[in-house]
């Protein structure tokens, strides 16, 4: 079944989503929202074809995610219907209406829960390339149910035991190759998910120094000010002190100790602005630090993936060997019993041969 899927803006814009992965934030992202609140990668929305529906999961924002005004958990998925009404961030930011074609049908929105919120929604643009989507998939455990042969049946024909013996092997091997397999989408979709917050970590680090570029920026220019503003009242006291002698010392007295208060105050203010350069240069290490962390992980989650799929098929073949091994000493000793129940008739026949012999001649 074909599926498209596209957001409505209060009915007044279409925006597409991605057949497979589509990312949600305000900065490198397949939907761009241009509004407050929102985070540089805010959300994911992914097709789930095992539920065939849409999945939409928040990447822990501030603001939070809410789908018919009800906020996500973050990092947990939730399901999505035709109808339903997402907001990304704060309340003014408005909701935007999930439609969703199958089969060629588009449903209308007349089947939506609730009425469109009446604020107006951020502007979209669209980025072209999507992202895979690596969505993990709950194994599958099926009992395995053993028959008995009855005794009366008679001995079992070796060809067809050897062809129901190899069936099962293939069985088993696929079973293993797809818990394999399952294993590998479940730590694929655990480095997805830590790159997406490796990326979102990077994005707020590169926030931060481009604030910080903005505040060191008129830091300076208030800085140079104040620094021309005290070397101007400087001058005023230098020129001050050449006229004591001249004129009222008292007045002057005062004017000179009102141009120290400035200048105490000027120099407070920059002690102030040093600090706060100090407090900024200490996230951005905090940020840097974690970000390391996670390339970390990220490292850790790439070794598991090689080894698990360097690993998988040499224990299917292991197996399958020992399994011919098995079969072969079973068809050995079913070859041993029917020889030692032969030699047991050729006794008994010849017992009875001989009680015969004795018997007629006496």
């Amino acid at each position: 079944m074909t599926h498209r899927a596209i957001l409505r803006a209060d009915g007044r814009q279409d925006i597409p989503l991605n057949q497979n992965l589509t990312t949600i934030g305000h900065g490198g992202c397949d939907i761009v929202l241009d509004a407050d609140g929102t985070a540089a990668l805010h959300a994911i929305v992914e097709f789930s074809s095992e539920n065939n529906c849409y999945v939409l999961r928040d990447l822990s924002t501030e603001q939070g995610t809410f789908v018919n005004d009800r906020r996500l958990q973050a990092g947990s998925p939730a399901r999505l219907s035709h109808g339903d009404r997402l907001r990304f961030g704060e309340r003014q930011n408005g909701n935007y209406q999930l439609l969703v074609e199958r089969s060629g049908a588009v449903a209308t929105s007349a089947s939506s829960p609730g009425p469109a919120s009446s604020s107006s929604p951020a502007l979209f643009r669209s980025r072209p390339p999507p992202l895979p989507t690596m969505t993990p998939q709950q194994p599958q455990s099926f009992p395995t149910v053993r028959l008995g042969r009855p005794t009366s049946a008679g001995p079992q024909i070796p060809g067809r035991r050897s062809a129901s013996s190899s069936a099962a092997a293939a069985a088993a091997s696929a079973a293993a190759a797809s818990g394999s397999e399952q294993r590998l989408s479940a730590v694929q979709f655990d480095l997805h998910c830590l790159q997406t917050e490796a990326a979102q970590r990077a994005a707020q680090m590169e926030e931060l120094r481009r604030r910080l570029a903005a505040s060191e920026a008129d830091s300076r220019q208030r800085l140079g000010a104040l620094e021309a503003e005290v070397a101007a009242k400087e001058a005023e006291v230098s020129e001050l002190r050449r006229e004591l002698g001249r004129g009222p010392v008292d007045g002057e007295l005062r004017e000179l100790d009102r141009l120290r208060k400035d200048a105490g105050i000027a120099g407070g203010l920059l002690t102030q602005m040093q600090r706060d350069m100090t407090g900024k240069d200490a996230t951005i290490t905090r940020l840097a630090r974690e970000i390391e962390t996670l390339k970390d992980t990220i490292k850790t989650k790439d070794q598991r993936i090689t080894s698990l799929t360097t690993k998988t098929p040499a224990d299917a073949k292991a197996e399958a060997e020992a399994r011919q091994v098995r079969e072969r000493e079973l068809a050995n000793l079913r070859a041993r019993l029917r020889d030692a129940e032969a030699r047991s008739e050729a006794r008994d026949a010849a017992a009875r041969d001989l009680r015969a012999g004795l018997d007629a001649a006496h």
